[in-house]
Parts: structure tokens; C-alpha cells; sequence
């Protein structure tokens, strides 16, 4: 069985807004290293219930992956250890 954890309805609705509109999006942390002319083409429910925002670029995220969005820029979920130790 799946870990995905279901977005919000209304959070859902914005994305595909920004789908529909082709908004270009910048996300932060780039984790995914999606190219800064990139947006969304899809949003897709997988057989498993997992559900991703497909790029232009061929890139999937899982949006269980996005903690919040504001206009065109889209936040994810970045661990510790995804910024890694700074040198003082």
C-alpha cells in the first residue's frame, strides 16, 4: 500500500489553475532541478491513488511532495539533510 497522503480539494484546484493557465512556476527547494521555464501540463491519478502534477519538461511530482503555494511559486517538502552541512 501507498504512503501518499491525498492533497486538499481546494489546493488541488489551484494547481490545475495554474495548469489551465500555464503559469510558469518556480519551486523551492528546486529538488527536482525543474527548469525555470517550466509548468504544468497534467495532473494525473496514478491506479494507486498517488497523484502528480506533470511538467512540460517530462518531470513528475508526487503533490504530496508541495507543502504550500503562493502565485508561481510552488514550496516542497525538503528534509535536513536535502541542504546538507554548511562550512562556517
Amino acid at each position: 500500500m501507498s504512503d501518499y497522503i491525498p492533497i486538499d480539494c481546494n489546493f488541488y484546484d489551484e494547481l490545475v489553475l495554474l495548469s489551465m493557465r500555464k503559469t510558469r512556476v518556480v519551486f523551492v527547494p528546486n529538488k527536482f532541478e525543474v527548469p525555470e521555464d517550466d509548468y504544468i501540463i497534467d495532473l494525473i491519478t496514478e491506479p494507486s491513488k498517488e497523484e502528480f502534477m506533470v511538467m512540460k519538461s517530462g518531470i513528475r511530482i508526487r503533490l504530496d511532495e508541495i507543502t504550500t503555494a503562493s502565485d508561481n511559486i510552488i514550496f516542497l517538502k525538503a528534509g535536513e539533510d536535502f541542504f546538507g552541512d554548511e562550512e562556517e
